[in-house]
């Protein structure tokens, strides 16, 4: 509701990060349920800790944690980013580990349960801004006031054979409404992509096609709009001006560390040859250190504010080819279809742009239960 206050630290933006102790209250519940986590593998060492999906992606999690920590100790230390992404990575343990520790029946596994939670969280954020900040800051085309949003609409729409068309369509259909309202081109953008997913489905095609599609839809079209698609600045000339900027520092970074064969890993900021446009703080916020002027000062700089972009400076190619074929491996796995396909592709697009915490944690979370419902029932077809 207040999207620049979640980089800047200042008013209202949601009930889950106001700090105590410099810790949000999101960031407390996540701490306690590594906690739990961590407890139950202590306290029963001999019953092995199912990690579900989590085995395939550590490999990677592991080189991309240990190639931002060399960036900053070798080229540019800045902790404060390199903690951010440490930080979401305790994200996606949490979520994906914590369905593990739960008793078997348990409500908090039931699908329900969990979109009801998320619909009550949702409402709950915007009437605290509403009520402490008077008014939000998205844009109102349609001059309504914010709607709910329980997941990305592009999942939804994706997996929306798992619900009664009953409920399904009219939430999804009241997503779509506030996506227009406020112009979320991107939740627009990637609706229409799970639209072309769909389609590659039903046609059958080799599992490998649907994950190519995204991989282009998500990495290659949006840099080429930014760059090329002039008629976007009609609706967000600030936003496109900055990130235009962002694309061609991403370009003369790259070109200066391998040509983007190589990743620079979690944690890793970049050269700014170009300034980003002063008017545009809330691009930058405090994610560098803890003033914002002085982030906006800073020679580096750390959010791409288009994903794409972020995707292939932390990942570099080999990165990214070897998260391809980890996601596509998880797919084969657990032979994930409709909307376990959909809790997927919800996950790949949190690992292919760190730093949404809340979404990684849900995506996680909802995958795993998935994972282990698909599990259990091999284990009953064996026996």
């Amino acid at each position: 509701m207040k999207t620049s206050y979640s980089l800047t630290g200042e008013g209202h933006y949601s009930v889950f990060l106001n700090k105590v102790l410099g810790l949000s209250f999101a960031d407390m519940i996540i701490l306690y349920f590594i906690a739990s986590i961590s407890f139950r593998a202590i306290s029963r060492p001999f019953e092995r800790l199912n990690i579900s999906y989590l085995k395939y992606l550590s490999p990677l999690i592991i080189f991309m944690i240990a190639s931002g920590f060399f960036y900053n100790l070798v080229i540019d230390f800045y902790p404060k980013p390199y903690l951010y992404d440490l930080k979401w990575v305790l994200y996606l343990f949490a979520g994906s580990m914590l369905p593990a520790t739960l008793k078997e029946n348990s409500k908090v596994m039931r699908l329900g349960w969990v979109m009801l939670m998320l619909l009550i969280s949702d409402v709950g954020d915007i009437l605290y801004v509403e009520i402490f900040d008077c008014c939000h800051e998205l844009p109102s085309l349609l001059g309504l006031p914010p709607l709910f949003r329980i997941l990305s609409t592009f999942i939804l729409i994706l997996g929306s054979s798992a619900f009664s068309p009953f409920i399904a369509w009219p939430v999804i259909s009241l997503q779509l409404l506030n996506m227009v309202n406020t112009l979320s081109l991107n939740e627009i953008y990637l609706s229409l992509v799970a639209i072309g997913i769909i389609i590659l489905t039903k046609l059958k095609l080799a599992k490998i096609i649907p994950l190519l599609f995204f991989n282009f839809c998500f990495l290659v079209v949006p840099i080429f709009l930014i760059s090329y698609g002039s008629f976007l600045s009609e609706f967000k000339a600030d936003g496109v001006n900055t990130r235009t900027v962002q694309i061609e520092n991403l370009n003369m970074n790259l070109s200066n560390k391998g040509y983007g064969l190589f990743g620079m890993g979690y944690g890793a900021t970049y050269r700014e040859y170009i300034a980003t446009p002063e008017f545009d703080i809330f691009a930058v916020g405090k994610s560098i250190v803890e003033d914002q002027d002085s982030s906006m000062s800073s020679p580096v700089k750390f959010i791409f504010n288009t994903p794409a972009a972020g995707s292939i400076y932390k990942y570099g190619a080999i990165g990214l080819i070897w998260l391809f074929f980890i996601i596509l491996k998880i797919q084969q796995k657990y032979n994930l279809t409709g909307w376990r396909q959909a809790l997927l592709y919800l996950l790949y697009l949190a690992m292919l742009f760190p730093g949404f915490l809340k979404l990684t944690f849900v995506a996680g979370y909802l995958l795993a239960l998935e994972a282990s419902k698909v599990r259990e029932r091999k284990t009953a077809h064996i026996s």
